[in-house]
């Protein structure tokens, strides 16, 4: 057995999870607390995507909100909202004629 096997009191014939160190106890509470404090966040980006009034703007190709950093997809120089669109069945945005999938 090596020393820290015979410390935390493991062997290869069976393993005592009562017998772990504290601080392998505290890092399971720690890694708890910053799961919660993940889902917490995730949530409130999900309201303030809902709610946000966006602000886009250029993301090398891509149309992205400023504000809470949504991505609208491809950048359109000629749309309105700066959005491409692509009406129902078409390949190519209505506004500058690039089409959805590019290289």
């Amino acid at each position: 057995m090596r020393p820290v096997e015979a410390e935390q009191g493991m062997t290869e014939e069976k393993f005592d999870p009562e017998k772990l160190s504290p601080v392998v106890k505290d890092m399971k509470h720690y890694i708890k607390v910053m799961h919660n404090a993940l889902a917490y966040v995730n949530s409130a980006m999900s309201q303030l995507r809902r709610t946000c009034e966006h602000h886009i703007v250029r993301d090398e190709d891509s149309a992205v909100c400023q504000i809470c950093g949504e991505d609208f997809g491809w950048w359109c120089p000629e749309s309105p909202d700066h959005k491409c669109e692509y009406p129902d069945g078409e390949e190519v945005c209505r506004f500058c004629g690039q089409p959805d999938e590019r290289k």
